[in-house]
């Protein structure tokens, strides 16, 4: 191979492609990892804050504070 032949070149091209490759592919990881700990964070504050809302369900057939005293079946 000669010093400055396009060979050499496009083995130097090619070797600082994957090397950026290789940094590109480390910083994904690391977004994603820290992104995965965001939303496992944000699931644990909204099942504590959702554990905390006491629910409401109305049985149908004790409905009279829904249509009054006055209401007939």
């Amino acid at each position: 191979m000669v010093p400055g032949s396009l060979e050499g070149e496009s083995w130097c091209n090619e070797q600082m492609i994957h090397e950026r490759l290789d940094i590109i592919e480390e910083k994904v990881i690391k977004t994603v990892e820290h992104l995965e700990s965001e939303v496992k964070s944000l699931l644990n504050i909204i099942s504590e804050t959702t554990s905390n809302i006491p629910t409401f369900m109305p049985v149908f057939g004790s409905c009279n504070w829904l249509y009054g005293s006055g209401h007939h079946d």
